[in-house]
């Protein structure tokens, strides 16, 4: 935990549990479909500060140098575009959230 990064000055240990919460947390909502949009902004900002903050700087021996190759930061990137595509379309018709909402519709028609 010590040696884990923080990129945001709140410290290593909370930056640790707010990454393992996006991360555990966050992917189990996309999973039930429950509320998809807040979860994809919250994990989409997570990878952003992985891969412009956390893996653009890389420390070898003490010295501080940006990595110049993509391919340390594929992984990371593809996550992002599958979480920023998930966060523009928003759930599908099979989700919770589409469920919780025809199930409204449907309450407000008969009231």
């Amino acid at each position: 935990m010590e040696t884990f990064p923080d990129p945001l000055g709140i410290g290593p240990k909370w930056s640790l549990i707010c990454t393992i919460a996006a991360e555990a947390g966050c992917s189990l909502l996309l999973l039930l479909g429950f509320a998809t949009r807040l979860a994809a902004a919250a994990l989409t900002f997570t990878f952003i500060v992985v891969i412009f903050v956390v893996h653009s700087l890389h420390v070898i021996d003490g010295d501080a140098t940006y990595l110049t190759n993509l391919k340390d930061n594929e992984k990371a990137i593809l996550y992002l575009f599958g979480y920023l595509t998930l966060l523009a379309t928003g759930p599908g018709s099979l989700s919770l959230d589409a469920v919780i909402s025809r199930r409204r519709r449907k309450q407000k028609e008969n009231a």
